[in-house]
């Protein structure tokens, strides 16, 4: 799945994504201190519908995570990179690790790249793709900050993610929007002050989905093949194909249980039907180049 993923975001010709259409990086920073408790399932509860939002939009998501209140040096430990197939799994498997005190500024900056501040674990920072068309962290936590690891204010901490890009959004309860209110507004995002239970947590993240589904098609790929500004001179290109695992539908198959590894094979045949049709428009496109290309050498051998 790794693999699937990781070609199809890195197939592009001059900037242009070939093989995923409108991707979106979204990197999850979830406070894993002990108050969070029942909250921490909420989270991993609604993570499906979240991603199902983007599926249906017919979007790509990449999925990283991080986790706020292991590292003492610097308050963040990237966990699964952006794309990552073990995305699903690692998110299970977090657990709330007790009383350690974090600084939500401290992991924004580290995950983002804005500012690394290179701890216990090295290197915090999310991989974005290039091709991403929006870059949002989501911040999910039940309270503000309760340490410092940086010097610096929360409008410098947002001036330096938008210097990079990046929309930030929190989901957190009334009493710590405050730690996060001019960071969220500062690059685009939004606070969402809740309750903090799971169907808050849902709609929440239900609403940061929809406001970020929205990404226009992208204009497929134009080739100018000789002079002249008609469209008979140029060749439109059946680029992007959308083929990353979760296009494809296979990012969640889960081989542990035979009902499982049964369904991973009706998701895996319609998977292989999705590629062999973009592998025959990419076809039809590189026929036409070529043709394109013998007319032009015809000509130039002729004059």
């Amino acid at each position: 799945m790794s693999q699937i993923t990781k070609i199809a975001m890195s197939a592009e010709w001059q900037g242009n994504p070939l093989l995923a259409e409108r991707v979106i990086d979204v990197g999850l920073l979830i406070d894993l201190s002990g108050s969070m408790g029942g909250e921490l399932a909420s989270v991993k509860a609604e993570i499906a519908a979240f991603k199902e939002t983007f599926r249906a939009a017919g979007m790509n998501v990449s999925l990283g995570l991080g986790v706020m209140g292991q590292d003492t040096l610097d308050g963040v430990t990237k966990q699964v990179d952006l794309g990552d197939a073990s995305f699903t799994r690692r998110l299970d498997e977090l657990a709330t690790i007790g009383g350690t005190a974090m600084d939500p500024w401290s992991a924004l900056l580290n995950a983002s790249g804005a500012q690394l501040e290179v701890g216990q674990d090295g290197n915090d920072a999310f991989g974005w793709h290039g091709i991403a068309a929006s870059k949002v962290i989501i911040v999910l936590t039940d309270t503000g900050r309760e340490t410092s690891y940086v010097s610096t204010s929360q409008s410098d901490v947002a001036t330096k993610l938008s210097a990079i890009d990046v929309e930030v959004h929190a989901i957190t309860r009334a009493a710590s929007a405050g730690s996060f209110s001019t960071i969220t507004s500062g690059t685009g995002g939004a606070t969402y002050n809740i309750g903090f239970n799971g169907a808050q947590i849902g709609a929440a993240l239900s609403s940061i989905a929809a406001s970020l589904a929205v990404l226009p098609a992208e204009d497929p790929l134009t080739v100018q093949v000789s002079h002249g500004a008609s469209d008979a001179h140029r060749i439109e290109l059946a680029t992007p194909a959308n083929v990353t695992s979760l296009a494809l539908g296979v990012e969640d198959v889960d081989l542990s249980t035979a009902l499982g590894a049964q369904e991973a094979i009706d998701a895996v045949d319609l998977a292989l039907k999705t590629v062999s049709s973009s592998r025959s428009k990419v076809g039809a496109s590189e026929n036409r180049l070529w043709s394109a290309l013998r007319s032009s050498e015809g000509q130039t051998e002729a004059l």
